[in-house]
């Protein structure tokens, strides 16, 4: 169609049918060629056993069946990158052996000594074996994305089966009280920083549930355990603005000045006593209140 008659055409759509118009085109254009392709797929008559004797006609396994690429993770995880594939980039009846394999075969899975030597064919650390990256922070923090981000594939499975079969390393103390928020309202702030108020002990209690980062999960970590086992270390020092209380009849007091004064150690008491206070705030409140 000449470009005049598609201006002539959209002369006679007018403000009220454009949105039936625009719908019509889609469609047109993705709607049907997409339920005629899965008809095409339903249709297919492969059985299960000629798609384990069909034999790869190109790429890497060229020559290989695909019966004995579902007997290993990393021909398993070949298999899974062809099914995301169309049949303009892939022939139809490799497309249908298969979708056939993978909906009656189970992935054998990948094991912890099959993965680690896995050597990864592209991206940020193309050329790395994942028993390098999964020793380091930042190579960990690289296998959560490719988890997150990939499509069922063999890096995929690699990657998760060595988040799986290994630990992050031990993390010391001081190391996790230098880590650095990366993101949110304490950015750029040292975790030894943020804990010393109640507001940021909070925050770090939101962000232990919500972070992606393998070094600042183990940080967050350490330091709640250090909190937990040994109650006079890491004490707030109730000083900050921020730490200032927001209810009450104290509202803007910290609770060390509170702490000074008969009333108001009497009232954090029964602050207690009536269970008003869960948590890091009850905690923060025993430790002034013990005191002298």
């Amino acid at each position: 169609m000449k470009p005049h008659a598609v201006r002539i055409s959209l002369q006679f759509v007018n403000k009220k049918s454009f949105p039936l118009f625009c719908m019509s085109v889609l469609y047109i254009l993705i709607i049907i060629p997409k339920l005629a392709t899965e008809k095409m797929n339903s249709s297919s008559t492969m059985t299960l056993d000629a798609a384990m004797d069909f034999t790869m006609l190109a790429g890497k396994y060229e020559g290989i069946t695909v019966g004995e690429l579902v007997t290993s993770s990393v021909g398993y995880g070949y298999l899974q990158y062809l099914s995301t594939l169309d049949e303009l980039t892939l022939d139809k009846e490799t497309l249908d052996a298969v979708n056939m394999s993978l909906k009656f075969i189970k992935s054998p899975g990948w094991s912890l000594q099959e993965a680690l030597p896995y050597v990864l064919p592209y991206g940020k650390h193309k050329g790395e074996a994942l028993v390098e990256l999964c020793n380091t922070w930042e190579g960990r923090d690289y296998l959560e994305y490719m988890v997150r981000q990939e499509k069922p594939s063999e890096v995929r499975e690699a990657c998760k089966a060595v988040l799986d079969g290994t630990e992050p390393m031990e993390m010391s103390l001081k190391h996790a009280l230098a880590c650095r928020m990366p993101y949110g309202h304490y950015q750029g702030q040292s975790l030894e920083d943020i804990q010393r108020s109640y507001a940021g002990r909070k925050y770090l209690e939101w962000a232990k549930t919500t972070c992606r980062s393998s070094e600042m999960k183990c940080a967050l970590k350490r330091i709640f355990k250090t909190i937990d086992e040994e109650k006079d270390m890491l004490v707030p020092t109730a000083e900050d603005e921020k730490d200032r209380l927001r209810y009450g009849r104290y509202k803007g007091k910290c609770l060390k000045e509170l702490s000074k004064s008969k009333g108001g150690r009497e009232w954090m008491k029964a602050m207690i006593k009536a269970q008003r206070t869960k948590g890091q705030e009850e905690k923060e409140f025993l430790y002034w209140l013990s005191r002298d």
